[in-house]
């Protein structure tokens, strides 16, 4: 099994699309059973981007704007909410780990694309 390095960047989970934090760090209750506890037991720092299953609702503010219905669709007003979510992730991440610079993602379904249009600025003043 690998292990984290020496001097590892911290981890930062991105949630998919109608996820709960609480997925990630004790699914059905069981911390042991978490994807977050399995990173931690191999030296990994590990933040959770902290959200619960109704945020997603937030998600329904795009398909009442312009940009939906004419194929302009950008994060904004659909996902900024997610993308601040996770410049929080980081900046928390970052603060618990005063030698890091950077930090890995580690994401699921929708917290792929996510992740890339967080990268890809905006919300962020990050160097990635």
């Amino acid at each position: 099994r690998v292990t984290a390095p020496p001097g590892a960047p911290p981890i930062v989970i991105l949630p998919g699309f109608g996820n709960d934090s609480r997925d990630y760090l004790a699914p059905f209750g069981n911390v042991d059973a978490s994807i977050a506890s399995a990173l931690r037991a191999r030296g990994w720092d590990v933040h959770v981007v902290t959200l619960e299953r109704k945020d997603w609702a937030k998600v329904l503010r795009a398909v009442l704007s312009r940009g939906f219905w004419t194929g302009r669709s950008t994060t904004e007003p659909g996902y900024n909410w997610y993308l601040e979510l996770v410049d929080e992730a980081v900046g928390r991440a970052l603060a618990a780990n005063e030698n890091a610079t950077r930090v890995d993602f580690v994401a699921h379904s929708a917290g792929g694309w996510l992740g890339r249009a967080y990268i890809g600025g905006g919300v962020n003043d990050g160097d990635w």
